[in-house]
């Protein structure tokens, strides 16, 4: 037996009034079915993209709060770093004013005291870059 290429839709009210008839062909109810689930599909997929462009969002303005509390941070340590100069400069008048040697500034790392250090009692608790007082 053959499939009917139509299929009727007979819409009767509860009312008793006069029934409704729809003929279709499947190729339009199964066109129809299809978009159906296309649209489902877009809109959900449209759902969960927006979600995450907010979550993006979101993450966006805490790593610029982040970038700018860095940005803060360099600053200072660029501050500290221009005071440990000047203050350096400072240690060298001072020791060339006291007529005491002037060291050069220490290479970082180098632990290993030096031949002259080892004549003052309490070279083992000086660390290069450090003044004793």
């Amino acid at each position: 037996m053959r499939k009917s290429e139509r299929i009727t839709l007979l819409l009767v009210p509860e009312s008793g009034g006069s029934t409704f008839e729809v003929k279709l062909h499947r190729r339009v109810l199964m066109a129809a079915g299809i978009g159906c689930c296309v649209v489902v599909l877009l809109l959900t997929l449209g759902a969960k993209s927006f979600v995450e462009a907010r979550a993006l969002n979101n993450e966006v303005a805490a790593l610029q709060q982040q970038k700018a509390q860095l940005e803060d941070e360099v600053g200072q340590i660029e501050q500290l770093e221009q005071l440990l100069a000047r203050l350096e400069r400072s240690n060298r008048q001072l020791r060339a004013i006291l007529g005491e040697p002037v060291k050069p500034a220490a290479v970082p790392g180098a632990d290993e005291p030096q031949a002259n250090d080892s004549a003052s009692p309490d070279s083992e608790t000086l660390r290069p870059n450090h003044v004793r007082s």
